[in-house]
């Protein structure tokens, strides 16, 4: 108990705070509001949101603002539904001379499409193909066939049907490069880079292929029943002919990144996050980006599919320039650490169920609490956060041997990789050394 103590005190004067502040943007004539979180040291409560007001008023030049809440660090973490690594990593910038610290500053100043209701994300069931279906012609289940080739959902029937598939996935799960396969197939085919990058990245790039009219094509057919995979790719409807199709998607293969400037590849053919993409982007962006396309396709995960369409007032809207803005980053670090949160789930389900001290209702928020410990504590790589989140789960009920194993552990001089091994093991198997 001593131990825990110590281990509170370290951080009781240490605050987070989530607000919201704006300004007049004289440059661009127009009211620029922000959230964001604060890191800030304080002796109490009420001294953190004077030190924030202050910070509001004369360091960000805010003219209103506004606290959403104002917590004790730990007390934060514990209530948190995210990795707060970003406050984790921050914490040794705030002291007595520099009490205040902002962290994750978003642009909140436009309504985004998926507020207004002028961006549609739609979840259709699609269960696996697993046999012959009514017309035994069919190379995916009636579900998903009434929605590409008879557009039973569209409002508007576009004239043609395309593919984005991913040539990394499709190795990964095919046995075999695509190239090949697509050459057979007959389809009408392209990859989304060219030159030196083609070259380089063939078997990972980006291809865009014609499905219009092919509804028994070999090719197809090994996909989405050998080789089912939700995130192959995704669907696109429109009235573009190929190369106009074409033309405009590789534009957004590469994208500058908003705050540092620099370019990177990015995936907007990833079914699984594409929602969090395009609900990332203002209404000209969102406007550019679905300036040739009529709706949408993605494979969500092995039972549903979405659909995503934009409304004519979007089409209408002035086109700008994608990139990845913060909210899209924001929103994509989301996703990862979901996917992290729920593998770390499923690994203690399938390994230690029996030695588990954490009821399977109440697995996930614990995972995502400690997540966070984990990383306080310094162990910040995807495997050694795995290893302290297991021993935790095993020692839920037992404070004092969790405690002093992991006071004991951390005064070790190896690194975090064997010092979460070993946090690990003496939890599952104590021995004299770990309950000394």
């Amino acid at each position: 108990m001593h131990r825990q103590e110590n281990y509170y005190q370290r951080y009781e004067n240490i605050w987070v705070a989530e607000f919201s502040y704006g300004y007049f943007d004289s440059e661009q004539q127009k009211q620029r509001r922000y959230s964001a979180q604060a890191l800030i040291y304080a002796k109490s409560q009420h001294l953190a949101l004077l030190q924030l007001s202050d910070h509001m008023l004369n360091s960000l030049r805010a003219d209103e603002g506004q606290y959403k809440k104002i917590l004790p660090f730990l007390q934060y973490l514990d209530s948190s539904e995210l990795l707060e690594k970003h406050l984790i990593l921050n914490l040794n910038k705030i002291n007595t001379e520099q009490p205040i610290w902002v962290l994750n500053p978003l642009d909140i100043s436009e309504t985004l499409p998926i507020d207004t209701g002028e961006l549609s994300i739609t979840q259709y069931p699609c269960a696996p193909f697993i046999g012959d279906n009514d017309f035994n012609q069919h190379w995916i289940n009636d579900d998903l066939y009434a929605l590409l080739y008879q557009q039973k959902q569209n409002t508007t029937k576009y004239s043609h049907c395309y593919l984005v598939i991913d040539a990394g996935v499709y190795h990964k799960h095919a046995g075999h490069f695509i190239v090949p396969s697509l050459m057979a197939s007959g389809l009408p085919y392209r990859c989304l880079f060219k030159g030196t990058t083609q070259i380089t990245l063939e078997d990972a790039a980006p291809y865009l292929v014609e499905l219009t009219g092919q509804e028994d094509i070999r090719f197809l057919r090994e996909i989405f029943i050998t080789h089912h995979t939700p995130d192959i790719g995704i669907f696109i409807h429109t009235d573009s002919q190929f190369d106009e199709l074409y033309n405009h998607l590789r534009k957004f293969s590469y994208l500058q990144h908003e705050t540092n400037k620099e370019w990177v590849f990015f995936r907007f053919y990833y079914s699984l996050s594409l929602d969090l993409t395009l609900k990332s982007l203002s209404r000209g962006a969102l406007a550019s980006f679905m300036r040739n396309i009529g709706a949408i396709y993605g494979l969500t995960n092995e039972n549903s599919i979405m659909k995503i369409t934009v409304a004519d007032s979007i089409r209408e809207a002035k086109l700008e320039t994608v990139t990845i803005n913060n909210r899209m980053h924001h929103n994509l670090e989301r996703y990862v650490q979901q996917r992290y949160f729920h593998k770390v789930k499923t690994f203690i389900q399938e390994n230690i169920p029996q030695q588990c001290q954490v009821p399977e209702e109440q697995l996930l928020p614990f995972i995502t609490k400690h997540a966070n410990y984990s990383y306080l504590h310094g162990f910040t790589l995807e495997l050694t956060g795995l290893y302290y989140i297991m021993a935790r789960s095993v020692t839920a009920k037992n404070d004092d041997l969790w405690y002093h194993t992991l006071e004991t552990v951390q005064s070790e001089p190896s690194n975090q990789e064997a010092r979460s091994y070993k946090l690990l093991k003496e939890c599952l198997t104590p021995t004299t050394w770990s309950q000394s």
